[in-house]
């Protein structure tokens, strides 16, 4: 025990003469947390839909009318061999095929079709956006079919209720997302640079040859740099997040 306790000593003073590994460990649990947790938009922002209208009906023109700001920009109406073009050239991020007799369809109790085109390589946006689609369209068509006395009543009620979070901010999971992606990285990172740092200094072979174990000599680099991330974790979390 006093052989770890004196080379973790030696590994808490070498980390601290290592000021880019201290910079990491900062950024990491500071600003790194707090950029990542920030930086992507909890909503559906300014997106760029565009309708491809084949059925130029009243609920097509609803559908389309649905979408407003903040979420969307003013949709755009296009034809059918403009898609690929508009999408290729990153003029819009989803658009919206709307087969001719949709409205009649509805009318008729049937469950016709949308096809949703969209630009992948938006990922934040693509990701959210499908959601956020879905729900506008799915409740758009719903209020068209209740006056159409096609749809049915509800006969459940979900309320939903959040503990801890009530608001269901995602900046807060998303801060805890990315404290244990931190904490997993640095625990890695740290422990391996500990035995590349030995190397390099040449004390590798000095630690071979004294009266020490390797479980001595691996103990004593991984509770060094465990009470290190530990430290910083706990100030992340605390004061950070």
């Amino acid at each position: 025990m006093r052989n770890i306790f004196w080379l973790a000593v030696k590994e808490l003073r070498s980390l601290w003469r290592d000021a880019l590994l201290l910079v990491l460990v900062v950024y990491a649990f500071g600003p790194g947390i707090y950029i990542e947790s920030t930086s992507a938009p909890e909503t559906l922002s300014k997106a760029a839909v565009t309708f491809v209208d084949e059925d130029r009906s009243s609920l097509s023109r609803a559908l389309q009318t649905a979408l407003y700001p903040p979420h969307y920009l003013t949709p755009q109406t296009t034809t059918a061999d403009q898609i690929d073009r508009l999408m290729d050239w990153g003029e819009t991020t989803f658009v919206v095929v709307i087969p001719h007799g949709f409205e009649a369809d509805v009318r008729a109790g049937r469950a016709p079709a949308l096809q949703i085109n969209i630009d992948a390589t938006k990922t934040q946006a693509a990701a959210v956006g499908v959601g956020y689609l879905t729900a506008s369209f799915t409740q758009e068509i719903a209020r068209f079919a209740a006056r159409a006395d096609v749809a049915s009543p509800q006969a459940l009620d979900l309320v939903v209720r959040r503990s801890f979070n009530p608001a269901g901010t995602e900046v807060w999971l998303r801060a805890i997302s990315g404290l244990l992606n931190q904490l997993s990285m640095l625990t890695i990172v740290l422990t391996g640079a500990a035995l590349i740092r030995e190397r390099e200094h040449g004390t590798i072979e000095h630690l071979l040859v004294m009266p020490l174990t390797a479980t001595e000599i691996a103990l004593s680099k991984v509770l060094a740099n465990g009470l290190v991330i530990f430290l910083a974790f706990s100030f992340s979390l605390f004061t950070v997040v």
